[in-house]
């Protein structure tokens, strides 16, 4: 293992020939903590299900394709791909065992979805039964209770991979799912891919608090417009205030933030902290000048986060936290509580209004939440070459935004992305798979890979 220039972790894979090298890695035999079991589906075997659509929906799909957690597994026609049941079955079930017995934490889950939307091919939850001696039959669930009851599942429109935590550890090596569909659903039920997950750490808590309460700890801030020089966003941060106090005593000028005539409909706010933190609520008071005004309100705000680099434009992807905003005739300083709590040091912030007139914007912002920091940098921390892949295995010290990139050389400039490998991550394993041609057999033997945070 070495550090690049920018102090990111960078592994050498050397072909000479048909022999491989990896330099500078002593590879431990023993399991890292917190990781899919099989991530290429190996280990699950004896696989069956209550029933299939057709030959090419055959439920050994779920076990074929390697994944982490977030990922996309496919656009498009998923024959092939995905286990699918024939459409009367109501409850898709499926069996299978372990090459061992495992102390499972987690479910590893994606939706099937052929060539668009359709909320009945979705599963809306799943029972789950584990033994460490007995086989299951999917022909039918025991008659005993699961050990996992009623699982959520995502819904929504999409088919990621994603995790769904277990209220306590199972342990076994045989598994029954019993997958439940919404009553009177068409479509076709079944599941893109499955895998149980280990050694899951504990989610982050801690004693949420309003983060700098004189917001000292807010730096770097940046407004994509400002009314003029008495309304800049730096006066988001400017005040000391007591959740459901007033912010503004008449004029607001050198008190708030608000947009130019040109950004009627919407504005964004960029900062950063002075380290990460898990994020519960926001603090915000509207902007109020002199009276009220309906039109000097802001009505929606989106937020992203980034654990590891700034944000001072609107990310290509969707917001992390979607908030509706008070729009009363007050500029009170209110709470808002997160549908759920996201982790970043920093923050973009965009604030939206219909309506064409006003010059809304903010006179306080706070966030609520603490502090929940990595002790390492990411690493590559194994590495296996077959004939048609190379299959990477990279720790995290923390959940948030990673990319993986590859180069023949070690000059700055020359670092290209893997494909698919920008991973939002929930726990320190993450698992790709690169299938690239060129880096199977680089012509001058050498390929490089570095793990950063985004």
């Amino acid at each position: 293992m070495a550090l690049d220039a920018q102090g990111r972790s960078r592994l050498l894979l050397e072909m000479n020939h048909t022999t491989l090298l990896l330099a500078t890695l002593a590879l431990s035999s023993s399991l890292l903590p917190a990781r899919i079991i099989s991530p290429d589906g190996s280990a699950y075997t004896n696989v069956t299900a209550n029933s299939s659509l057709r030959a090419e929906y055959d439920v050994a799909n779920l076990f074929d394709q390697y994944l982490t957690i977030n990922q996309d597994p496919g656009s498009g026609i998923d024959a092939g791909r995905a286990w699918a049941t024939e459409a009367a079955v109501t409850t898709p079930i499926v069996s299978f065992e372990l090459d061992n017995v495992y102390d499972v934490d987690a479910l590893a889950y994606a939706q099937r979805q052929y060539q668009s939307y359709s909320a009945n091919d979705k599963c809306v939850s799943v029972d789950i039964w584990v033994s460490e001696t007995t086989p299951f039959s999917a022909t039918s669930p025991p008659s005993s209770a699961p050990q996992i009851s009623n699982l959520t599942l995502e819904t929504g429109e999409t088919d990621l991979y994603k995790l769904y935590r277990f209220p306590s550890s199972v342990r076994g090596r045989y598994f029954l799912c019993k997958f439940s569909r919404s009553a009177n659903a068409g479509g076709i039920g079944g599941g893109t891919e499955l895998r149980l997950v280990t050694d899951l750490p504990a989610e982050v808590s801690g004693t949420s608090a309003v983060i700098s309460p004189d917001g000292s700890l807010y730096s770097n801030v940046q407004a994509s417009s400002i009314l003029n020089a008495n309304y800049t966003a730096d006066n988001l941060f400017d005040q000391e205030l007591a959740i459901g106090a007033s912010a503004t005593n008449g004029s607001d000028s050198g008190l708030a933030w608000a947009i130019a005539d040109s950004d009627g409909e919407e504005g964004s706010v960029s900062f950063e902290l002075d380290q990460v933190y898990q994020i519960d609520s926001l603090l915000y008071a509207q902007r109020q000048f002199s009276f009220y005004n309906f039109n000097d309100k802001a009505r929606t705000l989106e937020i992203w986060s980034s654990r590891n680099a700034p944000i001072t434009e609107q990310p290509d992807r969707s917001a992390d936290q979607t908030l509706t905003l008070d729009e009363a005739s007050t500029d009170f300083y209110l709470e808002y509580t997160l549908n759920s709590p996201i982790a970043g040091r920093y923050f973009f912030l965009r604030f939206t209004n219909p309506s064409a007139s006003g010059h809304f914007g903010g006179a306080e912002l706070r966030l609520a939440g603490f502090p929940t920091t990595g002790s390492f940098e990411p690493q590559i921390t194994s590495l296996q070459k077959e004939d048609s892949f190379i299959d990477l295995e990279l720790k995290v010290p923390a959940q948030g935004r990673y990319k993986v990139q590859y180069s023949y050389d070690l000059s700055n400039s020359s670092w290209l992305d893997l494909p698919d490998s920008e991973i939002e991550a929930e726990f320190p394993i993450i698992n790709l798979r690169d299938t690239q041609l060129n880096n199977l057999n680089p012509n001058d033997g050498k390929v490089f890979y570095r793990i950063m945070g985004l």
